[in-house]
């Protein structure tokens, strides 16, 4: 008798641990973000009304007239010395368009800065009634003079509207999902390529006021998207080796970088990046070279090439010269050059004045600046990036202390020309003071998305099981999964029940 036939044998222990488990059920970062982004993003794009996103009906007005690749824009004089609050830019940008899109928003400019103000969701619905009627034309005012790069998916779902002969109302909200789903495919691709700070990116892209701009009409929409793939991209070449002119990274990293000149001319200085890639990670120092001025030469000519198509197409129906006018954008910037010490007074009364509103409206105010999140949700948002930040213990990409200091430098630079020019463009509202108005925090998510490279991981932590990164998805998909629930019961109370005790203009 064979002695192993009498031992017992014992069953497996199949049980596993919830470490385990959440291995196995918590999917990698950039899952995460495309899961989560286009449910709270859908939600976000249905249960805001339309054009209740910051000058989302000039920017939907922009983006159906390069739909039809018309640049020619009317310039209309509507303020004069005798009446200078009568327009605080004497002059306006206008468009013919279908009379049928302004009838369309005439329906929702009601609730703009009127929390009191509701709808309904049959209000929205009737305007499904109203049919594009091309041929029917009216002048209708824009501020929004942004270039195709600005708008590339809204244009793509006007025109695909207008195929398809869509209404009014689809057209509208087909814009909004299409501008979502480039947000996520960048940020997914940026999330993916990165070699650091995966989640820190993850973190940033589902912050409220990106996540909210990523399905509307706002050229900021493009400029946040191509932010993420920027930083990502940078990080990646940093550790590449041997560089070549056929490297894809390479190729669209300048490419971003170029286009940040028409994007918006205050971001400009991100171009800099270019030359905190090492030089031993190109060929040649030769190549490196090249490639730096060939990014400075390329976005002055974008620049100048676009400037000048404006220009040719831009018709004056009544002109006067601007520096006949007291605080015009021409004397406004007249008085800085012959007060140089000027743009800083500016910038310490206006940071001192505005920086709470800057900080808010960076992490999320809704609507026109009238719709506030609860005090916890901003307080938890800085403290869970702040702690992402400083803790990060990613080895790949050694920072040096000269890229953390150009990029915040650069990060200052940025917000000293965005406070500058709103006080050239807005001048007329700051006649009286030294404080820039117009300047609003969303103006500074592409400096968030790259400025933590300047403090990441000063105080590393050691990963164990207790904090490891499954179980850090797991926390992010529960907290913002909390977050964004209170954000979407909060739109539903401030655009369609009674009252408004809740909410309150944030530059009141």
């Amino acid at each position: 008798m064979n002695p192993d036939q009498n031992k017992v044998i014992k069953p497996e222990n199949n049980k596993k641990s919830l470490y385990t488990i959440i291995e196995d059920i918590v999917p990698a970062p950039q899952f995460i973000f495309v899961i989560l982004a286009f449910l709270f993003g859908f939600f976000l794009i249905f249960i805001t009304p339309p054009f209740q996103m910051p000058d989302e009906a000039s920017h939907m007005f922009r983006a159906y007239k390069l739909s039809s690749f018309d640049l020619k824009t009317e310039l209309k004089f509507v303020g004069n010395s005798d009446s200078l609050m009568s327009n605080p830019h004497y002059y306006i940008r206008a468009v013919n368009l279908p009379a049928n899109l302004d009838s369309f928003q005439r329906f929702f400019s009601k609730l703009k800065f009127r929390p009191e103000n509701k709808t309904s969701k049959e209000t929205i619905r009737a305007t499904s009634m109203i049919r594009l009627e091309s041929k029917k034309e009216k002048s209708i005012e824009i501020t929004s003079n942004y270039s195709f790069l600005n708008y590339l998916p809204q244009i793509l779902s006007i025109y695909v509207s207008r195929i398809f002969d869509f209404n009014v109302l689809w057209m509208f909200y087909l814009g909004r999902i299409f501008a979502l789903m480039f947000y996520v495919y960048c940020v997914y691709y940026a999330i993916k390529n990165t070699p650091i700070g995966k989640y820190i990116l993850l973190t940033l892209a589902l912050m409220p006021m990106p996540l909210w701009l990523a399905g509307s009409y706002s050229g900021d929409s493009v400029i946040n998207s191509l932010t993420f793939v920027s930083v990502a991209l940078f990080l990646k070449l940093t550790i590449q080796k041997e560089i070549s002119y056929k490297n894809r990274d390479l190729i669209l990293f300048v490419l971003i970088l170029t286009m940040f000149c028409v994007l918006k001319v205050v971001y400009y200085p991100l171009i800099l990046l270019i030359v905190l890639i090492p030089v031993k990670a190109f060929i040649s120092r030769k190549m490196f070279r090249n490639i730096v001025v060939l990014t400075f030469v390329a976005s002055i000519i974008l620049y100048l090439g676009w400037n000048t198509i404006l220009s040719h197409n831009l018709v004056a129906l009544e002109y006067k010269p601007l520096t006949s006018l007291p605080h015009s954008k021409v004397s406004q910037t007249n008085n800085i050059i012959a007060n140089p010490l000027l743009p800083f007074k500016i910038i310490k009364e206006t940071l001192k004045t505005k920086a709470l509103i800057y900080a808010v409206t960076l992490l999320g105010s809704f609507g026109y600046l009238d719709t506030l999140m609860p005090t916890w949700i901003y307080i938890f948002l800085a403290l869970l990036l702040t702690t992402l930040v400083i803790s990060g213990n990613d080895k790949e990409v050694e920072i040096s202390k000269k890229t953390r200091w150009v990029i915040l430098i650069l990060s200052v630079i940025i917000v000293f020309l965005a406070i500058i020019s709103m006080y050239i463009i807005e001048g007329l509202t700051s006649k009286n003071n030294l404080v820039a108005e117009g300047v609003q925090g969303r103006y500074f998510i592409p400096i968030l998305i790259y400025i933590w490279l300047s403090f990441y991981g000063l105080v590393p932590y050691k990963p164990t099981r207790i904090i490891s990164k499954k179980y850090l998805g797991l926390f992010l998909i529960i907290m913002f999964s909390i977050i964004y629930y209170q954000i979407n019961y909060t739109l539903y109370l401030r655009y369609f029940i009674e009252g408004d005790s809740y909410f309150r203009y944030i530059g009141g």
